[in-house]
C-alpha cells in the first residue's frame, strides 16, 4: 500500500494507492483528520507515504501539548514498513509563497528532519525527541519548496 495523505483533488491512482483527506472530495479513499491518532492504517502496512503541502498546515501542537510534527512523522513511522519511503514537500521558511496563504502556520529548513537522522549532527545530539528514525535527504526546489525523502530504519 502507498498512502496519499491530504492530498485534496490530486488523486493518485493505481490499485495500491489510498488516498486520505480530512474532506470527502471525489477519489477519496479514506477521510479522516491526520491530527487525530491513531490513523486508521495497520503497523508497518505502507511501502511509501506521501505528505505533499500539508505539514505547514498543522498546528504546531495537538490538545494534548505533544508536538504536533513529532506526532505526524512517529504516525508515519508506525505505519511504514522498514525500509519504506516518508515523502514530504513543504515550502521552507524563507519562501516568498509561505506567509501569502493564510492557513499555512510555519516553515521548515532543509535541515529540520535532520532530528530523526541518527548520522547527522542534529539527530546525534538531539535525537532523543523521538524513537521514530529515517535516513534523511532533503532537496530545495527552484521554487522554495523543499522536499524531504526520509527513508525508515
Amino acid at each position: 500500500m502507498r498512502l496519499s495523505l491530504g492530498c485534496g483533488t490530486e488523486i493518485e491512482e493505481g490499485a495500491d494507492w489510498v488516498n486520505v483527506d480530512i474532506v470527502d472530495l471525489p477519489g477519496i479513499d479514506v477521510v479522516h483528520n491526520l491530527m487525530q491518532y491513531p490513523w486508521p492504517f495497520e503497523d508497518e502496512s505502507a511501502t511509501y507515504i506521501k505528505a505533499k503541502d500539508i505539514i505547514e498546515h498543522m498546528a504546531t501542537h495537538l490538545p494534548d501539548g505533544r508536538n504536533s510534527l513529532i506526532a505526524f512523522i512517529e504516525e508515519c513511522h508506525r505505519i511504514l514498513k522498514p525500509g519504506g519511503t516518508l515523502w514530504i514537500q513543504t515550502p521552507s521558511w524563507d519562501c516568498d509563497f509561505l506567509w501569502i496563504d493564510p492557513t499555512h502556520v510555519r516553515g521548515y529548513n532543509i535541515r529540520s528532519f535532520d532530528f530523526f537522522d541518527p548520522d547527522t549532527d542534529f539527530g546525534r545530539s538531539t535525537g532523543f525527541y523521538s524513537e521514530a528514525k529515517f535516513k534523511v535527504s532533503a532537496t530545495r526546489l527552484e521554487n522554495g519548496n523543499l522536499q524531504f525523502s526520509m527513508v525508515k530504519r
